[in-house]
């Protein structure tokens, strides 16, 4: 039987052979299919976050996948992206949810930066703490918390009591100054990029990228327009 601790170190060791250093990882659907790992976001019912698979290609090898709900905000999508992460890296889908939340927590904020940032044991925390920390780590307040609370910095009732005004205010399912959604974009440049070389044809990338031909190919020619909540425009 997994651990919580089993989540904390497979985190560790993850970003050590990664050479991610202890620095946040600012564009993590982009990193992720760096890593080979396909990232597909479409809009799913409020309540699934995303699910981790396994696909078989044409040509019998597999390659792993993360679809992603695309109408969360940006901060859970990060979460859900490092919790498929998790169980990917921890044998699959069978681990315990708790140790790949661990996982999420230790993948996206290490321990020795959150420490260095507000110290080792705390008996009180403020809200603009928590915002503040929320924008450097791009998780939510409510992560921060929990990842505090994990590591012993903060006690279960400090906790309870953030989670308490968090529900006063109305924040559980919504905080306030969200995190730019995430955009994966490596398949969409992948098909731009077949196009332009005539290694498919525009019906074929339309197809792809869902698209019609003759719109796809006007858009050759300009600059693609900015997202709507504020991240870095799309490919």
């Amino acid at each position: 039987m997994r651990r919580a601790d089993d989540g904390e170190e497979a985190a560790r060791q993850l970003r050590n052979a990664w050479k991610l250093g202890l620095e946040p990882i600012p564009s993590l659907a982009e990193f992720l299919e760096e890593k080979a790992i396909k990232i597909v976001s479409i809009p799913l019912p409020e309540r699934v976050s995303g699910v981790q698979a396994s696909v078989r290609k044409k040509d019998g090898s597999r390659v792993q996948a993360i679809v992603l709900n695309s109408e969360h905000a940006g901060e859970r999508q990060r979460f859900t992206l490092s919790h498929e992460l998790g169980h990917m890296v921890l044998d699959g889908g069978a681990v315990a949810e708790d140790v790949c939340n661990r996982f999420a927590g230790a993948f996206l904020i290490p321990e020795e930066t959150l420490r260095a940032e507000i110290g080792s044991s705390r008996t009180s925390i403020s809200i603009r703490e928590l915002f503040g920390l929320k924008e450097l780590f791009g998780v939510s307040a409510q992560a921060i918390a929990f990842r505090t609370a994990d590591l012993g910095i903060i006690n279960e009732s400090l906790k309870r009591q953030i989670f308490i005004e968090f529900g006063k205010r109305g924040w559980r399912k919504m905080e306030p100054n969200p995190v730019p959604k995430e955009h994966p974009t490596r398949f969409k440049r992948l098909c731009l990029r077949a196009l332009t070389e005539d290694v498919i044809s525009a019906s074929k990338a339309g197809e792809l990228l869902d698209v019609g031909a003759r719109e796809l190919l006007a858009s050759l020619d300009q600059p693609p327009a900015p997202s709507e909540d504020g991240s870095p425009a799309s490919v």
